[in-house]
């Protein structure tokens, strides 16, 4: 079974005071297409239901019925005649980011280019929703394993946050592309785009954190392990400043720097810190389950490696019925797990008692 890493997840923090006036700019920037007629306005009225309904789907993660119901509004507003008006357009890119979470690539792609010729084509031009649908089609093509076309729309998307004065958004698209080089088999390309994360001093945040991250998977691949281990202290440290010592960061870093240590060979200090990520996850306020799942299973494995079956056959007995939970009896890792653990029992019986079971 291979190990569970995740990079730190991409994050883009904002002040209040900032996220209210990008807001505030994009609602008083006028343009000749916002103007309507009273048709026009009836069939827009007409569309908030649907809209309110998609949002609903879409903060339960219902992804699929949050774009049935943005379908249904997109579907209502192409008959009134609005040209490139700031509300159809912004309907189309809700589309398709929807489409997008529910795995429908082609439909997101279709709606998310409609959404940036139309931003495009705008008298006013709409910087930070260009950057979000740029995004979000690099997003589409990364998640495909299309790394030079999702590369190609993320600079697009850098360029126009660093034109926008966005750096935090510039920051988080950089570990983006550098995510991308990595997973493309280009490490000097991806250190070279941590790197200008981490030369960006006025902006330190979780995407800083990720930038080390980033460094140390990349160190890591390639054993230098002494540099990885440098990274994840230094990831380690700017996150403890930035969400304290008890923080779901902090759980994700014990993690990433159990993995390595693995790698290493030194599966003591990896046990503790997989120990660790474990404790820190279960003490957060809304547990993310699955989190603790992978951590679970990966301290389950350093155990095997360790030659600690039982152990290892205790957290594979915590990690079963989570995985049950969370995916459902018929998921194949949950009959893999199974299968493991009943290999694992045997040979442990066997071990203990010297008798081969018959």
């Amino acid at each position: 079974m291979s190990e569970h890493y995740e990079p730190h997840p991409d994050a883009i923090e904002m002040t209040r005071e900032e996220a209210e006036a990008l807001v505030e700019q994009w609602w008083r920037a006028e343009d000749p297409d916002d103007e309507l007629n009273e048709e026009q306005e009836r069939l827009v009225d007409k569309t908030f239901e649907y809209c309110h309904r998609a949002f609903e789907f879409q903060e339960a993660e219902n992804y699929v019925l949050a774009a049935r119901y943005y379908q249904k509004a997109v579907d209502l507003l192409e008959t009134a005649n609005l040209g490139n008006n700031k509300y159809k357009v912004g309907k189309y890119m809700d589309l398709g980011i929807s489409y997008y979470h529910a795995s429908n690539y082609d439909m997101a792609n279709r709606y998310l280019l409609r959404a940036l010729e139309g931003y495009q084509a705008r008298a006013t031009r709409d910087d930070l929703s260009i950057s979000v649908v740029y995004t979000f089609l690099g997003h589409l093509y990364r998640d495909q394993e299309q790394f030079e076309i999702a590369i190609e729309f993320y600079k697009k998307a850098l360029e126009v946050n660093i034109s926008a004065g966005f750096r935090q958004f510039a920051a988080c698209t950089q570990n983006r592309i550098a995510r991308c080089y990595r997973d493309a088999g280009d490490p000097d390309e991806a250190i070279e785009y941590y790197s200008m994360t981490l030369d960006m001093i006025d902006v330190v945040n979780m995407d800083t954190v990720g930038a080390y991250t980033g460094l140390a998977c990349i160190y890591r691949d390639d054993e230098m392990f002494d540099e990885a281990i440098e990274c994840h202290q230094s990831a380690i440290e700017t996150a403890e400043q930035l969400s304290g010592a008890e923080s779901f960061e902090i759980a994700d870093e014990y993690n990433q720097i159990a993995i390595t240590y693995r790698h290493m060979g030194e599966l003591t200090r990896a046990i503790e810190y997989y120990q660790r990520a474990i404790e820190l996850f279960e003490a957060q306020e809304n547990v993310n389950r699955r989190k603790v799942a992978r951590v679970l299973e990966n301290l389950a494995m350093a155990y095997v490696y360790a030659e600690q079956m039982g152990n290892a056959l205790e957290c594979f007995g915590r990690l079963l019925p989570m995985l049950r939970e969370i995916d459902g009896e018929d998921d194949p890792h949950v009959a893999e797990i199974e299968e493991y653990m009943a290999e694992i029992d045997q040979s442990y019986h066997f071990g203990l008692s010297g008798v081969k079971p018959s």
